[in-house]
Formats: C-alpha cells, sequence, structure tokens
C-alpha cells in the first residue's frame, strides 16, 4: 500500500512536472514568437528604409550623371562643379547607410533563422520528453498490475 502511495505521489509528481514543462515550453515559444514578430518588423522597416535610400541613391546618381554632363557644356560656371561635390559627398553619405541597413538586414535574417532552429529543437526535445514519460507510466501503470 505504501508502495501504491509512493506511485500515486510519483505520478502526481510528473504530472506537476509535466505542466511546469509545458508552461515553460508555452512562455519560451510566445517569446520566441514575440522576438521574432519584432524582429520581423524591423526587418520590414529596415526594407523599407534600404528601398528609399536606394531610390534616393539612383535619383543622386542620376543627378550626378546630368551634372556632369552640365559640367562639360558649362566649365566656365564654377557653381556646377560645386553642386557636384555636395551631390557626390551626399551620395556617399546615402551609400553608406544603404550598406548599413543590408547589413542589419542580415544581421536580423540570421536571427530569425537561428530562433528557427532554437523552436524546432525545443520542440524536438519537448517531443523525446513526452516520449520517456509514456514509457515511465506504462513502466508505472505494469508496476501498480
Amino acid at each position: 500500500e505504501s508502495e501504491n502511495e509512493e506511485l500515486r505521489n510519483q505520478m502526481k509528481r510528473r504530472s506537476q512536472l509535466e505542466l511546469e514543462e509545458e508552461k515553460y515550453r508555452d512562455e519560451i515559444d510566445e517569446k520566441n514568437k514575440e522576438k521574432l514578430r519584432r524582429n520581423a518588423l524591423e526587418l520590414a522597416e529596415l526594407k523599407s528604409t534600404c528601398e528609399e535610400l536606394n531610390s534616393t541613391n539612383e535619383d543622386y546618381r542620376r543627378k550626378i550623371s546630368q551634372l556632369e554632363n552640365d559640367k562639360l557644356i558649362l566649365q566656365s560656371v564654377e557653381l556646377s562643379d560645386v553642386n557636384l561635390g555636395e551631390l557626390e559627398s551626399e551620395n556617399h553619405r546615402f551609400s553608406k547607410r544603404v550598406n548599413e541597413a543590408k547589413v542589419r538586414i542580415d544581421s536580423l535574417e540570421t536571427e530569425k533563422l537561428n530562433l528557427e532552429e532554437e523552436m524546432k529543437k525545443m520542440f524536438e526535445e519537448s517531443t523525446e520528453l513526452a516520449r520517456e514519460l509514456d514509457g515511465v507510466r506504462g513502466r508505472l501503470e505494469e508496476m501498480e498490475r
């Protein structure tokens, strides 16, 4: 009878551990989902920013090209050189920002892949724990019989 009581206590403890494990898994899943959601939003914002910067960069490249053509025609006008220099400087700054945004996007995509891999591993671990628990339950049921 004390063995049965001990087995019941073990079953209760296992049930509690299962509930705690499920709660822990749910919390981790929720945190990972939230992190993925935030990263996806940030990634979308960065992609949008990158597209805007690329568009602006192309605009400046066209303006620089036009100014270079104007410079050939209007070599006597110093203003052309000043505008070209300013645009080249702005173009350089925008190119730098575009490259920084691309690096950040790559970093976020890597982090997303890592989080997905971590969630996959956690799922596999929880499946393995469930299998082990089923085996323990089977042995306990056999022992009770």
